[in-house]
């Protein structure tokens, strides 16, 4: 889910969309960067969010804010394999991105 300012609604249409799509029987984990200017509606914040609408998945959700939009930030690239440690909360990325 990449958005730039995202209303609660908009996050929560990205993440059923990608049930729908069976994106999350696919993956092992979940990163959740910064989201810069997340519009609060209910009080929940993302990661929340995202907690609530999978639940009956068994992934590892891990939240950093040190990527994401607008913030001082280690770029992560999409679509390379990674390993998640929700328990020490790091990324370790396996795969050469860079040629």
């Amino acid at each position: 889910l990449e958005e730039y300012k995202p209303t609660e609604e908009q996050c929560i249409k990205g993440i059923n969309l990608f049930k729908e799509l069976r994106v999350f029987d696919k993956i092992n984990g979940v990163i959740i960067g910064h989201i810069f200017g997340f519009k609060v509606t209910s009080g929940r914040q993302m990661e929340d969010i995202l907690l609530e609408l999978t639940k009956n998945y068994n992934f590892p959700i891990l939240k950093v804010n040190d990527f994401g939009h607008n913030t001082p930030n280690t770029t992560i690239p999409l679509g390379v394999k990674v390993e998640l440690d929700a328990d020490n909360k790091k990324i370790t990325i396996l795969e050469k991105f860079i040629e």
